[in-house]
């Protein structure tokens, strides 16, 4: 049989493929050779939670209606999700690590040069399944938190499913880490969630950390739980993770501050990266850490840079939200003032005049906010004035000319009264007001305009009462 070169690049080709499989799945076949950890939830728990289990059922025959109980099914039934949208989530990941894996040892021509492109990062999914079902849980907690005789069995019942599943995921993330270490930040944004939602932030510690298995403590696995921690705003739980990633015990001067100045430069670059939602994430826990930590002054600056970024991106209504929020939240902060003058700016800017219009009274009445009074009446002026309430407008803009007489905004008022008189016919009343504002507010930016339309005005009267020739 005659070798062609066809025949021996085919077999060099096909012996390649084989010596790359053989390196890139080694990982699956030394996982294979080991007993697999069982991927159904009920088997997995079965001996760890088969007896509290049958007695919480046994109690919630007897007594179907009590808080308690209620309260510790719905969680039940929640953790079961969990576990199973976890374990879907990391199958999928290991089929296409699989796939992909087995496609470029034997794939040739354009099809090896262009693998699939596999998500590094499950965090939005994560995020979303703790949004989810944090408050479930949270619940359940509270109903048995302290209670005696039956509340202590279902929060036995409670305790054991939370560790069963946090087992569970853990133990499958891990394996998932060693299958690719490309997937480690998966692995470990997975592996967080469940110490996440049995606890309270007080409760993370370095001792809670080092509890965790150790491919859970290396760098990479540190960053992505962190990341969880922010993403869900958990943002004592990430300092605390960061604080153990630069070994902060053995470093002095190292607290919240410094964390906070960090997660500011972190945020900046994701934005400046065009990640935005990171970003917003990262400037949301800040705000979480300072409320926290009585930092008011950087809840307040960071809930501003909040604002900006909403705006940045389209989203006037809720940067006007946040600005609420300072209002709410400081009441006795230096920015309040300038809080409620944004809200209302951006209320406009969001075209709910209505709002802006029912918000502006009480603004008004509060006196520690005074500074700003000027501006909101004179954006009260403007949305009556938009909304073709005339009289209102009217109404507005006398007090404002009556409170604030040497504000530059009376010039814009004056010359809104000149046009309506121009328009009217009333020329020599436009005049002198149009005068008065180029002599009372000669620096205002509406001063220049009312120079043109003043000569302008002038002039027609001018042709108008002209003799003409047959006089």
């Amino acid at each position: 049989m005659m070798v062609t070169n066809n025949n021996r690049r085919y077999v060099l080709l096909l012996f390649t493929g084989l010596l790359f499989i053989m390196a890139t799945v080694s990982p699956l076949v030394a996982l294979a050779e080991e007993k697999p950890t069982e991927k159904d939830f009920a088997k997995f728990r079965q001996t760890d939670t088969a007896e509290i289990e049958a007695k919480f059922a046994a109690l919630a025959q007897k007594t179907p209606d009590a808080a308690h109980i209620v309260a510790v099914q719905a969680a039940a039934e929640d953790i079961e999700t969990i576990a199973a949208k976890a374990m879907e989530a990391m199958d999928g990941v290991r089929a296409r690590v699989v796939s992909d894996l087995m496609s470029n040892a034997l794939g040739t021509g354009a099809e090896a040069k262009k693998p699939r492109v596999i998500p590094i990062t499950h965090a939005d999914e994560v995020r979303n399944l703790y949004t989810k079902h944090y408050a479930v849980i949270r619940k359940a907690v509270a109903a048995t938190e302290g209670k005696s005789g039956e509340a202590v069995l279902a929060r036995q019942y409670l305790d054991a499913m939370l560790a069963a599943a946090q087992n569970y995921i853990i133990t499958h993330a891990g394996e998932l880490n060693i299958i690719c270490e490309n997937f480690d930040l998966v692995a470990a944004e997975w592996a967080t969630l469940m110490p996440l939602l049995r606890t309270e932030e007080a409760q993370w510690n370095k001792e809670l950390i080092t509890s965790m298995p150790e491919w859970m403590q290396q760098m990479s696995s540190l960053r992505a739980s962190e990341y969880i921690c922010l993403a869900t705003g958990r943002s004592q739980a990430a300092y605390q993770i960061w604080r153990y990633q630069i070994s902060a015990d053995d470093v002095p001067n190292v607290d919240v501050d410094n964390y906070l100045a960090n997660l500011t430069r972190r945020s900046n670059a994701y934005l400046g990266s065009k990640d935005f939602l990171k970003g917003l994430a990262v400037i949301k826990a800040i705000i979480i850490l300072a409320d926290a930590e009585n930092k008011i002054d950087e809840a307040v600056k960071t809930r501003f840079r909040l604002a900006e970024v909403y705006v940045m991106y389209g989203h006037s209504q809720l940067a006007a939200d946040e600005m609420k929020m300072v209002v709410t939240n400081y009441p006795n902060h230096k920015e309040c003032g300038h809080a409620a003058m944004m809200r209302i700016k951006l209320l406009y800017q969001s075209k709910l005049f209505e709002k802006v219009l029912d918000e502006v009274p009480a603004i008004l009445e509060d006196k520690a906010i005074a500074d700003c009074h000027p501006q909101i009446l004179y954006m009260a002026w403007i949305t009556n004035r938009q909304q073709g309430k005339h009289e209102a407008a009217k109404d507005v803009q006398n007090r404002f000319i009556r409170d604030y007489p040497l504000s530059p905004l009376c010039a814009d008022m004056y010359f809104a009264s000149a046009m309506n008189s121009h328009t009217d016919g009333d020329h020599d009343e436009a005049i002198r007001l149009l005068e008065m504002i180029t002599e009372k507010y000669p620096n205002t930016s509406v001063a220049a305009t009312c120079r043109q339309t003043l000569s302008r005005i002038q002039k027609i009267q001018k042709q108008t009462f002209a003799p003409s020739d047959s006089d």
